[in-house]
């Protein structure tokens, strides 16, 4: 009974510490996937997504479809940052972007407010 009230206090204090380090940590999940977001314009529509993996890396990808239906398509690397709660810093080719999480679920770059990207997937295995 005695080694009871010794290690009971024990786990206690272990699980209250292991649940709040696990919530720092993870307080960027909802960043982590595939955003996308398409342009419509007259001669072609523009497909633009970003992957962002939870290692602070990802990727961007540019697809354009033509009238004509030839398409063309890019692809390049970045890396990401948590600046606060909703802003995220992108570097890409030596230029940075900040990207606001709307409250509406929405990721907007921050200098073209209609930039709206919409999360389409938690898991990013498939890009």
């Amino acid at each position: 009974m005695k080694n009871l009230s010794l290690v009971l206090p024990f786990l206690f204090i272990m699980l209250v510490i292991s649940s709040c380090s696990k919530d720092e940590i993870n307080r960027f999940d909802n960043i982590v996937g595939v955003w996308e977001r398409t342009d419509f314009n007259k001669d072609y529509n523009s497909t633009y997504k970003l992957i962002f993996a939870s290692n602070n890396t990802g990727l961007s990808i540019n697809t354009n479809t033509f009238s004509s239906t030839e398409t063309t398509s890019s692809i390049s690397e970045f890396k990401w940052n948590a600046i606060d709660d909703n802003t995220i810093s992108l570097t890409q080719n030596d230029l940075d972007e900040v990207y606001l999480l709307s409250s509406n679920g929405y990721l907007v770059l921050s200098t073209q407010q209609n930039s709206l990207f919409l999360k389409v997937s938690d898991n990013i295995q498939n890009y």
